[in-house]
């Protein structure tokens, strides 16, 4: 998944601003493992529900981070939160 966003912030050459984790899991706690990242290792279970969150932050600027929420299936992701993706200039 790290990877996955990593290929796509590298189409934008935006790679080297991908500075924080990609996400978590939630439970009881709203962050709790498995912490997701450029490190991490080891399979998601059925069932887990994690965060997708990937963000951009610009130094002196300002970030941004689209956060998503879903249910890990089989081989499946099925996203709780509804957002339109992709890159918009404002």
């Amino acid at each position: 998944a790290y990877k996955a966003a990593c290929d796509v912030f590298d189409v934008e050459k935006k790679t080297q601003f991908f500075t924080h984790s990609l996400g978590h899991g939630v439970g009881l706690e709203i962050h709790e493992f498995p912490g997701i990242g450029g490190k991490t290792e080891g399979v998601f279970l059925e069932n887990e529900i994690v965060t997708c969150e990937p963000g951009l932050y610009f130094p002196e600027q300002f970030g941004i981070r689209i956060e998503n929420m879903g249910r890990v299936g089989k081989n499946t992701f099925e996203v709780f939160t509804k957002f339109e993706d992709g890159f918009r200039v404002l």
